[in-house]
C-alpha cells in the first residue's frame, strides 16, 4: 500500500507536515481616502498638546471680540437645563466650553476633509480655526449619512449586542444609569454634531436623534414625581434640537424608572421656547439678571453649590444647611 498524499502544507526537517498558512485577503484602500484620513490625522495633531487646546480657545474668542472669561461655545444640553436652575446651567456651560469647543474644532476638522474644501495643512492658527467656515448643515448631514451607509451591518449588530451586555451602573450613579438605560430603551435613529451660530455664542448639540421630520429626545427620571421637571428640561432640549437642525417637530420620550414605563410625545418645535431658554443664559452670563434661588432640594446635591453666587447672597446658605 502506497504512502497517503497529503494535500497542502510543507514537511518540516522532523517529517510532519505543517499546516497551510491562511490566506490573507488584501483590502485595498482608495488613494483618495488614504490621502483624506492622514490630513484629518495630521490637522488633527495641531490642536493636540499641554495647552494647545486652551491657546486656540482664547485666540477664537479673541477673533470674535469675546473677553477670555465670557462664555462663547455652550451646549444645547446646559441651555436646556435653565428649566431646572439656570445658575446651574450657566456655571456648567463655563465648565463644559472647552469641551465644546474641541467637538467644534474636531466636527469643522472631519467634514471639511471629508468634504474636500481642505487638500493640506493649515499655514498657522487663523488658517486652522477658519476650516470649515464654507460647511452647511445640509452638507454636514449627507456626509454623515453617507459614512454611516458605509458600516457594515455585522458591526453595527455586534456593536448593539455588546452594549446590551454591559454590566448595569450603580443605581447612585445617575448619569451612567441614565446612558446604560438610553443604549437599551431609546428609539435608534441617525444623528448629527454640529455647531450654529446664535448671536455672541456658537451652540453645539448632537440629538440622540434626527429624521427628515422631527428631532428626537430621550431621557430618564427616577420617580414619576419629577416627570413635570425632566419633561420641561427635555422640551426645551428638543426645541432647541429643532431650532437649530431645522426640523418642524420634536419627539420625546421620557423613562420612569419605578414603573419602567416609556411617556412619549410627539409635538411641533416650539420656537419661542428654544429663544427663551438662550436668552435666560445669555441674560445671566451678561449679568443683566439674576435668577432666584431654586428650591432648596435642587441646591444640596449641585457640584457648583460651593461656589454658587445666588448661595453667597443673605441667607443663601441657611436654606441648605
Amino acid at each position: 500500500m502506497g504512502a497517503r498524499k497529503v494535500r497542502g502544507g510543507k514537511r518540516n526537517k522532523s517529517g510532519r507536515t505543517k499546516s497551510p498558512a491562511p490566506s490573507k485577503k488584501k483590502v485595498r484602500v482608495r488613494p483618495g481616502l488614504r490621502r483624506q484620513v492622514s490630513l484629518r490625522l495630521e490637522i488633527g495633531r495641531l490642536i493636540r498638546g499641554d495647552g494647545r487646546l486652551a491657546h486656540l480657545l482664547r485666540l477664537e474668542k479673541t477673533r470674535q471680540g469675546i473677553g477670555p472669561d465670557d462664555l462663547l461655545f455652550i451646549g444645547m444640553h446646559n441651555v436646556a437645563q435653565t428649566n431646572w436652575c439656570p445658575m446651574q446651567a450657566v456655571l456648567k456651560s463655563h465648565q463644559n466650553e472647552p469641551e465644546f469647543f474641541s467637538a467644534y474644532l474636531a466636527d469643522r476638522i472631519r467634514h471639511a476633509v471629508d468634504a474636500k474644501l481642505v487638500t493640506r495643512l493649515p499655514k498657522d492658527d487663523d488658517e486652522l480655526l477658519a476650516i470649515g467656515n464654507d460647511l452647511t448643515l445640509r452638507m454636514v448631514e449627507d456626509l454623515d449619512r453617507r459614512r454611516e451607509a458605509k458600516e457594515e451591518r455585522h458591526q453595527r449588530a455586534l456593536r448593539y449586542s455588546v452594549e446590551m451586555v454591559l454590566a448595569e451602573p450603580a443605581p447612585n450613579d445617575h448619569k451612567a444609569q441614565g446612558s446604560f438605560l438610553e443604549r437599551r430603551h431609546a428609539e435608534q435613529y441617525p444623528t448629527t454634531r454640529w455647531n450654529f451660530e446664535w448671536q455672541r455664542y456658537v451652540v453645539v448639540g448632537v440629538p440622540d436623534g434626527l429624521t427628515a421630520d422631527f428631532a428626537y429626545e430621550f431621557k430618564t427620571t427616577a420617580k414619576r414625581h419629577f416627570l413635570p421637571e425632566s419633561q420641561a428640561s427635555a422640551f426645551a432640549q428638543a426645541d432647541l434640537y429643532g431650532y437649530f437642525f431645522e426640523r418642524p417637530t420634536k419627539r420625546v420620550q421620557i423613562l420612569v424608572r419605578e414603573d419602567s414605563v416609556i411617556e412619549t410625545w410627539e409635538e411641533p418645535v416650539d420656537r419661542a421656547n428654544a429663544e427663551r431658554v438662550l436668552r435666560v443664559v445669555d441674560s445671566i452670563q451678561r449679568k443683566e439678571v439674576s435668577p432666584e434661588l431654586p428650591p432648596s432640594w435642587k441646591c444640596r446635591p449641585c457640584e457648583f453649590k460651593a461656589h454658587c453666587p445666588l448661595l453667597e447672597m443673605p441667607g443663601g446658605w441657611r436654606r441648605i444647611i
